[in-house]
């Protein structure tokens, strides 16, 4: 069981961190489009309002237990992602270095 459990722990880690460049790839595309004006513009509020858009947008397409289109769930879901990491680097003061 122990071993069943590493095997598991590795293959996890090797999923989680794939994940973590996928939503770092999306990140700094997305920035570099963007950049920081939205979030000081709107005292990093539009963050928490693009959120709610994501998660109310996977609401709406879900149904029964599951999604009724696969369409951008996936995008979606690190969108989410992302906004909460925005979030975490605007409370710590990160974007004031910007202003």
């Amino acid at each position: 069981m122990l071993e069943d459990k590493k095997a598991y722990m590795e293959k996890f880690g090797v999923e989680f961190e794939s994940e973590l460049s996928e939503i770092l790839t999306l990140a700094l595309s997305k920035h570099s489009k963007y950049g920081p004006k939205p979030i000081i513009k709107s005292k990093g509020f539009g963050i928490l309002l693009r959120q709610e858009e994501k998660i109310e947008r996977l609401k709406n397409i879900y149904e029964d237990g599951e999604f009724k289109t696969e369409e951008s769930v996936e995008e979606d879901l690190r969108d989410i992602a992302v906004y909460s990491i925005l979030a975490i680097m605007y409370r710590r003061g990160f974007f004031e270095c910007v202003v």
